[in-house]
């Protein structure tokens, strides 16, 4: 007799009114109720759980591979066709092409160890709905390149022409260089916002980024970045001078890696900051000078808190 189970999707907003992106996943079998969120959170029974995890007596098996969770069982697996996608054969032909980006020998090291093809489709899927936006095939690539370094495999494939990061600067007494290249030049005291979102979709991750100015050997008319303040996930962290990194007004010492989508580790005498979301800051807190700068946002707009 077969077991009876039942899996669900919950679809949230992806930053268009007409696509949106499977964020959760629900599966009821033999008494039990598994939720397998993003940042690879795991509920059983509305309880959170740690992987691997199984169950002999329902016949389930949970583990993680890369950066994914895995959920198995003993019922047979669904060989159905999946929908295709919804775009024109031409345009299906243009955009496999691109996502078999992922086939060059800029990726063969990994083909052994993570098998491309699965990726390969998500992307073209991904590319279909978006229209072939440039975005949606770096973003596929990227969930590849991650699966990779997850076990222990690092390539480096953007460069200054292939899906190239943007990237803020702010750096002396102080200069800043926002994402679209221009030069800004402000010498104020304060706490003042670098980066913020407005107006994002529930299905998108808020963030906000202050950066502090402090005047230089009490020279009023010259200030410099003195430290950092980033709020996201809910929490709050500051980067300060001597490489001192508080995590909700609690000294911390790095590395440190949240259950919600970050982590902050330090490299020399650099601090960094890395989301699952592609967001990613780092600040070189000298004692007399300090840098910030931040990948994928927009560093512009600098108003007074």
């Amino acid at each position: 007799m077969a077991t009876p189970f039942t899996i669900s999707g919950k679809n949230e907003e992806r930053g268009m009114p007409y696509a949106s992106y499977l964020s959760e996943v629900h599966i009821a079998v033999e008494g039990l109720n598994i939720a397998m969120q993003k940042s690879r959170r795991l509920l059983l029974n509305d309880k959170l759980i740690r992987t691997p995890f199984e169950d002999n007596v329902a016949g389930v098996n949970i583990y993680s591979s890369g950066i994914y969770n895995v959920l198995e069982t003993s019922c047979h697996s669904d060989d159905r066709e999946d929908l295709d996608p919804m775009c024109t054969a031409k345009d299906k032909k243009v955009w496999t092409a691109q996502c078999q980006e992922l086939l060059t020998s800029k990726y063969q090291q990994c083909h052994s160890t993570v098998k491309p093809a699965a990726f390969i489709e998500n992307c073209v899927f991904d590319m279909c709905m978006y229209s072939g936006m440039t975005s949606t095939l770096c973003d596929n690539i990227q969930s590849y390149i991650e699966a990779c370094k997850s076990e222990g495999i690092d390539i480096k494939w953007r460069n200054s022409t292939f899906c190239p990061f943007e990237t803020c600067l702010i750096s002396g007494d102080p200069h800043y260089l926002t994402f679209d290249g221009l030069a800004h030049h402000f010498q104020g005291k304060g706490t003042y916002t670098l980066v913020t979102t407005h107006n994002i979709s529930e299905a998108l991750q808020p963030i906000n980024i202050e950066g502090k100015n402090e005047v230089r050997n009490r020279n009023t008319k010259i200030s410099y970045l003195s430290a950092v303040y980033i709020k996201v996930y809910g929490h709050s962290i500051e980067f300060h001078k001597k490489k001192r990194f508080l995590l909700d007004d609690e000294r911390v010492i790095p590395p440190y890696k949240s259950r919600e989508g970050f982590h902050v580790y330090q490299r020399a005498r650099t601090l960094y900051l890395e989301t699952d979301f592609g967001v990613s800051v780092n600040f070189d807190g000298r004692e007399n000078a300090g840098e910030g700068a931040l990948q994928n946002g927009r560093c512009g707009g600098i108003q007074l808190v």
